[in-house]
Order: structure tokens, then sequence, then C-alpha cells
């Protein structure tokens, strides 16, 4: 099976790759962070602002992670980069998206 892997560098996610889960998801995020560096999380490709994309199974991490994405370690949660729109904008975690205020 493949897994959706984002790497983290500062808190931002710079590239996302796909990488068979022959191993346990602690040793990839090990080999990962030792040969390409960074650190590396299993993002969710059915998770959509926190919501299942299938309806069913349960989201890992929020969102599925592009580059540019933000990853929030407290909360263990990927999420999108905030909207160029002109305006006042804040993150509702609870929603895993920016909201206009």
């Amino acid at each position: 099976m493949k897994r959706y892997w984002a790497r983290v560098v500062d808190g931002i996610v710079t590239e996302v790759i796909v990488a068979d889960d022959s191993i346990t998801e602690e040793a990839r995020g090990i080999a990962l962070a030792k040969s390409r560096g960074g650190d590396w999380y299993i993002t969710d490709k059915n998770a959509w602002y926190g919501q299942p994309k299938d309806g069913e199974t349960p989201v890992v991490r929020g969102t599925f992670a592009g580059a540019g994405y933000g990853y929030d370690a407290t909360n263990d949660t990927f999420f999108p980069p905030m909207p160029r729109e002109v305006g006042d904008w804040l993150f509702s975690p609870e929603r895993h998206q920016w909201e206009s205020v």
C-alpha cells in the first residue's frame, strides 16, 4: 500500500511524496529524515478540511498537505496557507480552514 508523506521544515510543508509502507510509520519517517532532511509526517489523501472525502474513513492530521501548507505540531494537523484575498483571516482549528473575520 502507498502512503503520502509530507516533509516539514520550520513548520511549512516543502514537498509531498508517495512511498510504500513496507516498513513501520516510525521507521519510514526516520529513514526519510535521514536521507532527505526535515521532519516527515503521513498526510491523508482522504482528508478534506477535517472531513473524510469518502464520508466514512477517519482522517489523519486534518487535511491533505501540499507544498506551502503549514503544520501545527501542538495539534498534529496540517493547514492550508492563508488566503491571499484582502481582509482579516482567522484560522479555525475545528474546521481546518481560514475564515474571514
